[in-house]
């Protein structure tokens, strides 16, 4: 079963509520590991994790998650993604889907900015960007209240998050699981007629042995 890795930091529980309602969404049709973010993961300005990393590392699917703090992503979130360079280098995450979620305390808190965050990160890793399909103000059931294409933007009411965007969180880890089930099921051009899945996942591989001499230059 394909493996979904969600990677958030959290510090009130807002943004771990929707982490796991993203994880609900995807259940039964994708493997979900929760990759909480925490202080103790830094040291020195620096995150440790190796362990977290790697299990990005074997993951089809990622969902990048984080509130939304003076206009973009936490601290916390920011050391993972630094921590992220010798991936980069080696392109080992190319090819994976991505998404992402964020919360802010007002409607119009500069969540897009967080999620452009996401989405350039995802870029920077070769990663295969994935939106919300749903028209802001068309749901019966008012998911995608703030009309965010790009991602999942939430903000509290009244200190709570709204039933309607946990839904919305269910529904982008839904779509991850149909993404990739659909890279299951199709084939590359050239790629001897391999399941697209499979594919990329060779195509990854390949990405890190052909780089695993390389070093990222220390900034």
């Amino acid at each position: 079963m394909p493996l979904l890795a969600i990677a958030y930091f959290s510090i009130s529980g807002t943004t771990e509520k929707l982490a796991h309602a993203v994880a609900r969404g995807a259940d039964g049709r994708a493997q979900v590991t929760l990759c909480r973010i925490t202080g103790g993961d830094i040291v020195s300005g620096r995150f440790q994790s190796e362990s977290l990393l790697e299990t990005i590392d074997g993951a089809d699917a990622v969902a990048f998650g984080s509130p939304t703090y003076m206009g973009g992503p936490a601290a916390q979130f920011k050391a993972f993604a630094d921590a992220s360079s010798d991936r980069w280098s080696q392109q080992r995450w190319a090819n994976t889907i991505a998404a992402g979620f964020t919360t802010g305390a007002c409607a119009s808190g500069d969540q897009l900015h967080t999620l452009s965050y996401f989405s350039i990160l995802a870029a920077q890793h070769g990663m295969l960007w994935c939106g919300l399909d749903i028209p802001g103000g068309e749901d019966p059931s008012g998911r995608n209240r703030l009309g965010s294409q790009l991602g999942l933007a939430t903000h509290l009411i009244d200190g709570s998050l709204p039933e309607s965007d946990l839904g919305t969180a269910a529904y982008l880890g839904l779509r991850l699981a149909k993404w990739q089930a659909a890279t299951a099921n199709r084939t590359v051009v050239g790629a001897a007629h391999r399941p697209l899945h499979d594919s990329l996942r060779l195509l990854r591989s390949r990405r890190c042995s052909s780089a695993s001499s390389l070093v990222m230059p220390r900034r």
